[in-house]
């Protein structure tokens, strides 16, 4: 059962409790049948609310139990700064969303992405999600399972590429953008 549904129910039980009020031949029993429903979705909801605020908080720790072989071998190399010194985390969570990878120096999202990310319902929902992460001043860079199982070597370079600064002492992206100082937007929140 949804929000959507909850809501729906509610307010069909509260037309249906104004019409028993309404009508004064009726005994304060029926009458009960439809509050005793509103208190059981309030119940509902409640426990809705509570069960989704505990799967948001633990997503990241479940999906780092359940990680593909693609997202393994890569986090393997990633992780203590072992690729270019730099710290990555991994599932970690922005906003709504936990992506694959992130390093907050770079301010990158790597996503390593399963066949379903082939559905067109997936692909809408990356691109939402990647438009909100662009939005953050973070880029997200997407490969498959298969490039990173079988041409790790390139993802490496791909990687490496964008986290190097460019020839005029800027990060790939960045030409053209006055550089602020720490705390600046997008570049050094």
């Amino acid at each position: 059962m949804t929000k959507n549904h909850i809501a729906e129910l509610e307010k069909r039980l509260w037309d249906v409790a104004d019409e028993m009020r309404a009508n004064s031949d009726l005994k304060s029993s029926e009458y009960s049948t439809p509050v005793l429903g509103l208190i059981f979705l309030k119940y509902a909801d409640y426990c809705f609310s509570k069960q989704e605020k505990y799967c948001q908080k633990n997503q990241p720790v479940e999906l780092r139990k359940s990680q593909t072989q693609a997202e393994e071998f890569l986090w393997e190399i990633l992780r203590n700064r072992q690729f270019m010194k730099l710290k990555f985390r991994r599932q970690h969570q922005i906003g709504d969303y936990v992506v694959d990878f992130y390093c907050h120096d770079k301010r990158l999202v790597i996503e390593i992405d399963g066949g379903i990310h082939n559905k067109q319902y997936q692909i809408k929902k990356d691109k939402k999600r990647d438009v909100y992460l662009t939005s953050l001043g973070i880029t997200v860079l997407r490969f498959t399972n298969e490039q990173v199982i079988n041409n790790i070597e390139n993802v490496l370079q791909e990687i490496s590429e964008y986290c190097l600064p460019s020839p005029s002492g800027r990060r790939q992206g960045d030409e053209g953008e006055q550089h602020r100082g720490r705390g600046c937007e997008p570049c050094c929140s």
